[in-house]
């Protein structure tokens, strides 16, 4: 006599483990597999029906990556006022961009509003790898990074 397969039972709305999709995570949070950290960063602000700004910047060990405060007389390395960001809910601090042996990172600092490599949350304080194309979120601010070898 044989019997039918039993389906494990999850505590996820009582949904059988087959039926739980995995999660969809980009690749660049799942592989170490990186591509070589560029000279420069190209950085375009803006997206479809918008016009599109770009800003280029050479790439160092570190830079933070925030908004200025006149008042407080604080200029963070990659300053995003002028792109919108205190609309967008940028943080003073919101993050860093490091560079090294193996490739680009991004770390949020714990800023308010948070940040988002390819559409899905980062967490504060953990290193997540950068590729060519990947689109970033600090706060509400999208911004489309580019890896350039020459300054554009």
């Amino acid at each position: 006599m044989t019997s039918e397969p039993r389906q494990r039972q999850t505590s996820l709305l009582g949904k059988p483990a087959a039926e739980i999709p995995e999660p969809n995570l980009h690749p660049s949070l799942t592989n170490p597999h990186l591509e070589p950290a560029p000279r420069y960063l190209l950085l375009q602000f803006g997206g479809p029906g918008k016009t599109v700004t770009t800003l280029s910047f050479e790439v160092k060990e570190k830079t933070l990556v925030g908004r200025s405060d006149v008042v407080a007389n604080f200029m963070p390395d990659l300053d995003l006022t002028p792109f919108g960001g205190q609309i967008a809910g940028v943080s003073r601090k919101h993050a860093n961009i490091i560079k090294r042996e193996d490739g680009l990172y991004i770390e949020d600092l714990g800023s308010t509003n948070g940040s988002s490599l390819n559409q899905t949350p980062i967490e504060p304080d953990q290193l997540y790898p950068l590729r060519d194309g990947d689109e970033i979120e600090l706060g509400r601010l999208k911004i489309v990074m580019r890896f350039v070898n020459e300054p554009q």
